[in-house]
């Protein structure tokens, strides 16, 4: 997601910056990565922003499908599906 699309959608025209969107993604990476200077979950894409990285997509579609009852919670346990609380 484009960096202006972030701000636009969470504050607004008159929002913030750039730098802002940078701490905050910072901020939320030491809270939900294993290692924060290696990501796993948020990617930085140079010169557009911010996106989830493939496996971290996987993990959330598995996950809505899940709570949608299209797929049972033993496929949620499966190596490839494992969620962390």
């Amino acid at each position: 997601m484009a960096t202006e699309a972030i701000i636009d959608h969470v504050w607004g025209p008159r929002g913030a910056d750039r730098d802002m969107v940078r701490q905050l993604v910072h901020r939320l990476r030491l809270k939900i990565e294993p290692d924060p200077n290696n990501p796993e979950y948020i990617e930085t894409v140079a010169g557009l922003g911010y996106g989830f990285m493939k496996t971290t997509r996987n993990r959330l579609r598995m996950l809505l499908r899940y709570y949608r009852g299209v797929v049972s919670s033993s496929a949620l346990m499966t190596p490839r599906f494992v969620f962390v609380t």
